[in-house]
């Protein structure tokens, strides 16, 4: 089992890293063809469309995949569930397409982003076809993870071969939302050997609808913090800048926050199965080192984000990004904010069935989120938006991490924080001071980057965190086998 979520833990990161890796070589080149109103409008208009292509997923996400978990060891259920989930997802889709286009042809938010909404459309029209809970229920990465790679390569090349000026953000736009839609087509033809043979009259389809309406509902109240943002950017400040700006810093923020989120996404279906079989004592494991995995990365990333702004957004997305560097700064907290209450609702909350739970901390937070946008944004344009932001995922995680220690002892756990916490603030305060002294360069934030990061490492290491030690233990030991098989060979 440990070797199964390792082998899945591996596969996530690899993809994960390659999303954060190959947007430093996209994302400037983007910003700087589009620059920061064009980019605004590609922010906005996908922040609307988002809404639809919730409407079209209609919470099927995390319940279909948990659904799938729950039968691994059954095809024909398996099989059953997957048909009927479907089914419901391409009526779905339907209803959110006709009602999204509509509204895009009675230009309700501009002519200036009809063209480019009509493109966006086919985001929609891929959830469809979107079949990856079915891969991550089986706990099957590896599929996905190779789809993902090839399909991106492939957006990279159109997009550095296609998009060559402003003018060109309706082909940047139909790349990226043509790569999704192919990525859910190619995953079909890996389907062949993984369902059974089912007759029509065995499928309920409906039956799905209301558990997946339950979740239906956080999903809405997630993309009120996570798109409404740049909507009300959008329709309060009507600067594409601002957007631009917002767009970007966030952007770098939560690539680097994968980091730390993408062991959640391997933990749901296996915690899903240990609940389905009473195993508690190993879903309470689980939990405590993934919180502990928090906190070990999650803590030096936020700060590490906070140190390197001002030097790294001037010569990465170039002088139209004005504001970028302190939305970062402003933003840096999500890393650890975000990675704790995805672990406590992703990786318990769903397993557990305790959706109502998870959906109430998910409301809570929107309507706080919604509401202080509305204030501050008015006052503080897009650094208005990143403290709302912060502060309505802040109550989220207070909420999540309350309900867990009803049912997991998160003392202990939680004590695990304070030798990252410690280690963390001496890189912040050594990086503080070397930032004050270099100008922003390619040179100099590589600089910053190789000295938190030694810093960190030193101070973690003398500070003797348990997972820490862990770790470089089985990485010294993985070395030392390799060498020595390399001597045997010789």
């Amino acid at each position: 089992m440990k070797s199964k979520i390792t082998k899945n833990y591996l596969y996530n990161l690899t993809y994960q890293l390659f999303l954060i890796v190959i947007p430093v070589f996209v994302t400037p080149y983007v910003a700087r063809i589009l620059g920061d109103v064009q980019s605004g409008y590609y922010s906005f208009s996908y922040s609307i469309v988002s809404y639809f292509i919730l409407l079209a997923s209609l919470g099927f996400g995390y319940y279909a995949q948990r659904e799938i978990a729950k039968y691994q060891n059954d095809k024909t259920k398996q099989s059953i569930s997957f048909w009927e989930i479907t089914i419901v997802k391409f009526f779905t889709m339907l209803l959110s397409l006709v009602i999204y286009l509509v509204i895009v042809k009675l230009g309700l938010f501009g002519q200036q982003y009809t063209s480019i909404m009509l493109v966006l459309s086919l985001d929609i029209i891929a959830t469809a076809f979107d079949i990856t809970f079915m891969f991550r229920g089986n706990e099957n990465f590896k599929t996905i993870v190779i789809r993902n790679i090839a399909i991106k390569i492939l957006t990279i090349i159109c997009i550095f071969t296609l998009v060559k000026d402003a003018n060109d953000l309706w082909k940047y736009a139909l790349i990226e939302s043509t790569s999704i839609l192919l990525g859910n087509l190619v995953l079909w033809f890996s389907l062949k050997n993984s369902i059974a043979r089912v007759k029509l009259k065995e499928l309920r389809p409906i039956r799905h609808l209301v558990p997946a309406l339950i979740l239906f509902l956080p999903s809405i109240a997630v993309s009120i913090y996570t798109s409404l943002d740049k909507t009300l950017i959008g329709l309060i400040t009507h600067s594409g800048s601002e957007n631009g700006n917002y767009e970007y810093a966030e952007k770098i923020v939560k690539m680097t926050l994968t980091f730390v989120t993408s062991l959640g996404a391997v933990m749901i279906p296996r915690n899903s199965q240990i609940h389905a079989t009473h195993g508690h004592k190993s879903l309470e494991h689980n939990i405590h080192l993934s919180q502990h995995f928090v906190f070990l990365f999650g803590i030096p990333l936020a700060f590490g984000c906070a140190i390197i702004a001002d030097n790294f957004i001037p010569w990465y997305l170039g002088p139209d990004y004005t504001k970028a560097a302190t939305l970062m700064k402003l933003l840096s907290p999500l890393i650890v904010i975000i990675g704790l209450n995805n672990l406590y609702g992703l990786q318990f909350l769903i397993p557990t069935n305790k959706d109502k739970k998870f959906t109430f901390a998910i409301l809570c937070g929107a309507c706080i989120n919604f509401t202080l946008d509305i204030l501050l944004i008015n006052l503080f344009q897009s650094y208005g938006a990143a403290i709302a932001t912060i502060i309505a995922e802040t109550v989220v995680t207070i909420i999540m991490g309350a309900y867990v220690s009803h049912y997991i002892n998160n003392k202990h756990a939680l004590r695990k924080s304070f030798k990252p916490l410690i280690a963390g603030i001496i890189m912040y305060a050594v990086g503080f001071c070397l930032s004050c002294n270099l100008s922003p360069s390619v040179f100099h934030t590589i600089i910053l980057v190789a000295s938190c990061a030694t810093v960190y490492t030193v101070s973690i290491s003398i500070l003797k965190d348990e997972l820490f030690q862990t770790i470089t233990h089985k990485i010294t030991t993985l070395i030392f086998k390799h060498n020595s098989k390399k001597e045997m060979k010789k």
